[in-house]
């Protein structure tokens, strides 16, 4: 007898995955050994969740590990979304899969560092700056004692760029 240790579903059957929650780690109740999926398994699961790792075929809107909800990814639809959301496109790319997977492998690669280099650029554009030098070296400190105003204000946070020594409030 064997039990799913996630939802504790028992089967006299050995299966590489529960048929309930479709989680990969079994229990022989008789000897105690875990049977897992192996690396190459793994992979091939189609879903992954981005808080625990967990792989699934099927996208939960509940992750059955940790609980996360809508947190179940496809790591090549996301890919594609980000490209073009237009369902002819996605219906394209799904023929070409069907029929030239080496033809459709490197076009995800064109379309994966597409999106890698939109990440970083998006990343950049929201760094903080300096208004003075633009630079993106910048320390935040608390205003010190000033011999006009004294002790007022001097608890506030305020950004300092490391290059210019350009002060200003947050």
């Amino acid at each position: 007898m064997y039990k799913c240790r996630v939802c504790g579903h028992h089967s006299k059957a050995n299966y590489k995955v529960c048929e309930f929650c479709h989680h990969y780690d079994w229990e022989d109740t008789h000897s105690d050994t875990v049977k897992q999926l192996t690396k190459e398994e793994l992979s091939k699961l189609k879903y992954k969740c981005n808080i625990c790792n967990y792989r699934s075929n099927y996208k939960f809107k509940e992750c059955p590990i940790c609980g996360g909800k809508n947190t179940m990814r496809n790591e090549e639809e996301d890919t594609l979304n980000a490209i073009s959301t237009d369902p002819q496109f996605l219906k394209a790319m799904q023929e070409l899969k069907e029929k030239d997977i080496i033809e459709y492998e490197l076009k995800m690669s064109q379309f994966r560092s597409q999106v890698e280099q939109k990440n970083k650029a998006r990343e950049e554009a929201n760094r903080p700056r300096c208004p003075k030098c633009g630079s993106t070296s910048i320390a935040t400190t608390t205003r010190g004692y000033s011999f006009w105003t004294g002790f007022v204000g001097s608890g506030k946070p305020m950004n300092v760029c490391q290059n210019c020594g350009h002060k200003w409030k947050i």
